[in-house]
């Protein structure tokens, strides 16, 4: 991997390929066991992490740009989805407005979560108590596409979380679970946008140009999450409960 400097950035981020797609996996006993290789969309049991749109939209708060709304809506994939032309036209206006709306409420003050899948384990460490990432790296970013636009949300920081302190009942379920699934799991990553530069040209990462959005990871959970089955909430580090608190404050400022 090549580390990329980031023009017209105020720091260097080192960025690499990663896949939300994994690689291949040993055969397992039971195939329903196995952690999926795509993030857990809509499975039972894992929060609503960040979608395409959602990402986009913050690059462009951070930047202070407004997004071409009518271009966003054409390319939507609701309205691509109508089959004729009064479908789209209809859908095109509706969708134009929800995005306006969109635009006007989000926020980059609270952390998006953002699954990382798979999380490669080490084994457990009993002289420290906890295990290690091994696939976290300097180099990682999660890769997002919405209106024909690449984006990549670096989490800075992720290195400073590579060692989870996992100890007491949750180390039970968690080693459990890795058993299973050849110590591959689901993370959580929650990342707060700080910076994307408007004038900052896209990266060539994976042979794809990619517009950069930096964010810093505030928390990180461990989930279960079997191709066939609800996902289950294994470990989490810092208090669900004050970001929870901290989304409702929001919320009622939006109101």
């Amino acid at each position: 991997m090549k580390n990329i400097a980031f023009i017209a950035f105020s720091f260097i981020l080192s960025v690499a390929a990663f896949s939300l797609s994994a690689t291949a996996q040993p055969a397992a006993m039971d195939p329903d066991d196995e952690v999926s290789a795509a993030p857990p969309v809509g499975q039972q049991g894992f929060p609503a992490f960040a979608s395409h749109v959602e990402v986009a939209t913050i690059y462009h708060k951070l930047t202070g740009q407004l997004p071409d709304f009518d271009t966003w809506a054409r390319l939507s994939p609701e309205c691509r989805a109508e089959k004729t032309q009064t479908g789209r036209i209809d859908c095109q206006e509706n969708k134009r407005e929800e995005l306006r709306q969109k635009y006007q409420l989000q926020t980059v003050t609270e952390s998006i979560p953002v699954p990382f899948v798979p999380a490669i384990f080490s084994a457990y460490s009993r002289e420290n108590n906890g295990y290690v990432v091994k696939n976290f790296t300097d180099e990682t970013y999660m890769p997002f596409t919405y209106a024909g636009r690449n984006y990549a949300v670096i989490p800075q920081g992720l290195m400073d979380h590579q060692f989870l302190p996992i100890t007491g009942p949750a180390q039970k379920d968690v080693e459990t679970a890795l058993r299973g699934a050849q110590r591959k799991a689901v993370v959580l990553l929650y990342i707060q946008p700080t910076f994307a530069d408007k004038n900052a040209a896209a990266v060539e990462l994976d042979g794809k140009q990619y517009t950069l959005i930096s964010g810093k990871v505030t928390n990180i959970g461990v989930y279960k999450c079997r191709k066939t089955q609800p996902c289950t909430l294994l470990w989490e580090e810092g208090s669900r409960e004050d970001r929870e608190e901290q989304r409702e404050d929001l919320m009622n400022l939006k109101r």
